[in-house]
């Protein structure tokens, strides 16, 4: 099982997600929800997380500044990120990919966009509990 973290400022589409999640049956011990990068870093140091599943717009802090927060910690860079935003332009899923996120999906997406996104991470071995 894993543990997954969502990031979205609209609580509608982290229902969705997490919606999708169910739907997709991945096995999940617990999905952390945050509104933001601000709140996503402050419940990543109380909550470990197997994936983290982020949008890019948000207030305070976005989904790139988050990327880039997280993959300058020595213990969270490895946290696979996979991204789910409106935004799809090449140069951006470029920035994001040197970075270093694990994958990317564009809003409106469907449930099989999700699960295959965290199946391939299943697959390269992320932590099973």
């Amino acid at each position: 099982m894993i543990d997954i973290m969502i990031i979205d400022d609209s609580a509608i589409t982290r229902k969705v997600i997490k919606r999708v999640i169910s739907m997709a049956e991945v096995e999940v011990g617990a999905i952390i929800e945050a509104e933001d990068g601000i709140d996503a870093l402050e419940k990543l140091e109380k909550q470990w997380v197997d994936v983290i599943l982020c949008d890019i717009n948000m207030p305070r802090m976005n989904g790139f500044e988050l990327v880039g927060e997280i993959k300058k910690d020595p213990l969270k860079k490895a946290i696979p990120i996979i991204m789910i935003t409106t935004e799809g332009s090449p140069k951006r899923i470029q920035e994001l990919t040197e970075q270093g996120i694990s994958d990317y999906i564009i809003k409106p997406f469907y449930p099989e966009q999700v699960k295959s996104a965290i199946d391939k991470l299943l697959v390269r071995g992320v932590d099973k509990k």
